[in-house]
Order: structure tokens, then sequence, then C-alpha cells
């Protein structure tokens, strides 16, 4: 069985970023940052090497079908979901969420392992 992971988020331009900025900064207090350390932070988790002792990560899949990659940084619970083109990360979503939330959904949501 393959499970997909639902999510219609993507920052594919400036005012989409901007738009998971005001869901998860400014709405959701999640982060205390600009826009754009707001973007280097997931940048920074997606380029992470897991270790699966602070980085974890796995590979699920979009509605799209294609392979969404996903790193969850324990320390700090930020988790970001990206595909991967012409050797970029591109970011689906970036969020926090605790430990528990993590694995519960990565028990739905997991695809294949991640491959780096």
């Amino acid at each position: 069985m393959k499970f997909r992971l639902v999510t219609t988020e993507e920052f594919t331009s400036i005012t989409n970023r901007n738009d998971h900025y005001d869901k998860h900064v400014v709405k959701g207090k999640q982060f205390s940052c600009s826009p754009e350390e707001y973007e280097e932070r997931a940048d920074i988790l997606q380029r992470s090497k897991v270790d699966n002792k602070t980085i974890f990560g796995y590979q699920s899949l979009t509605r799209e079908g294609r392979i969404a990659n996903c790193k969850y940084n324990k320390d700090t619970e930020e988790f970001v979901v990206y595909t991967m083109r012409n050797g970029t990360p591109y970011t689906i979503t970036f969020y926090k969420k605790d430990w528990r939330e993590f694995n519960g959904d990565k028990a739905i949501e997991y695809f294949d392992e991640l491959v780096e």
C-alpha cells in the first residue's frame, strides 16, 4: 500500500513563501524570524545529513505521485518537506511539530528510506 503526503503548500514564488511565513510565523507563532530567515532555515534542514540521532528522514509521495523528502530536526522540532529538482531542494512546506507527531505522521506517510 502506498501512502500519500497530504499537503497543498509549495514555495513556488516569493508570494507563496510569504503565505507560508504568514501561516507558520505570523499567525502560528512557530518561529521568530524574517521571511528570508524562514526560507533559510528550511534550506539548512533540507541540506542536513540524516544521522538518525538529531536529523531524521524518510520519503513520501505527493498527491501527484512524486517523491517528497521529509526531514525532521529532533532538537529544534523543525520539519521540512521538499522535492529535488536538478540537484536543488525545492520546499513544499516547513513548520514545527513535536517528536510524537513526527513519528505518527511518518507511520502514515512513509513510502521509502531517504536516499542522500
